[in-house]
């Protein structure tokens, strides 16, 4: 993350052009697979078809996706319309797309989402199960969602009895979902928490939690010789320890 000395002294490309240089250099010293995607923010729609385009302009640079988060328990601001034409920009360019939604907002968030951004993957999503004709649809698109336990937990996104967890339907209906953590610095949270807490309270096994790692690796943003191998390294590595 960079900090300016001055508001302002950082240009959003100075930002991109430092992060890509570090994860580029972090995948060959660590032999890791590093992609980026770029956010705009929901009550900024003025910034979205900026960020679409330097997605597009960072492509062969490992920018591979965009995103939109921020307040957006009003189901409208997740789709005014220059939102719309930034994701179709990035549609119509083979950028992948993802987006907040359900987070704290409603299910009807989720179908915008999936309706009109045509988001392939969805961040957070639990409130998709308050509504059944959304939840079915979204099972139906395959869409993937971005579960983070203790996340959901601290922003109040769920029933503090996480014995209640929407994740515990996910996998119970096989529903597309794997496991992260959010924001780990701010949250003071690693995976392993996150592993720990759907152990603890979700009922989840290491057999399904190896489950929903192969989903997330088949629903990363990558080529799918990059998402072939990456599996097969990663059922390599688990069978050392099973």
């Amino acid at each position: 993350m960079l900090y300016a000395k001055t508001k302002g002294n950082v240009r959003p490309r100075d930002v991109i052009e430092a992060v890509c240089s570090t994860t580029s250099e972090a995948s060959v010293k660590f032999g890791i697979e590093v992609r980026i995607i770029l956010c705009t923010i929901s009550l900024l729609p003025e910034w979205s078809m900026e960020v679409a385009k330097m997605c597009k302009e960072y492509s062969s640079m490992g920018v591979v996706g965009i995103d939109i988060a921020g307040e957006g328990t009003e189901p409208g601001n997740l789709v005014q319309q220059r939102h719309i034409d930034a994701y179709q920009f990035c549609r119509d360019h083979n950028i992948h797309r993802t987006a907040h939604a359900g987070e704290n907002g409603s299910a009807e968030e989720v179908e915008q989402a999936m309706q009109i951004l045509n988001a392939q993957r969805i961040g957070h999503g639990y409130h998709v199960v308050d509504s059944e004709s959304v939840y079915n649809e979204a099972k139906a698109r395959d869409v993937h969602f971005e579960v983070c336990p203790r996340s959901s937990y601290l922003t109040a996104s769920v029933d503090p009895d996480l014995t209640k967890h929407p994740a515990i339907r996910f996998l119970k209906d096989k529903v597309n979902f794997s496991l992260s953590t959010d924001d780990p610095a701010i949250q003071q949270t690693t995976i392993y928490d996150d592993y720990n807490i759907a152990q603890k309270y979700f009922g989840f096994s290491i057999e399904d939690i190896k489950l929903l790692n192969i989903l997330a690796l088949k629903s990363a943003f990558v080529e799918e010789s990059v998402k072939n191998e990456l599996i097969r390294k990663f059922e390599t590595e688990y069978a050392k320890i099973t």
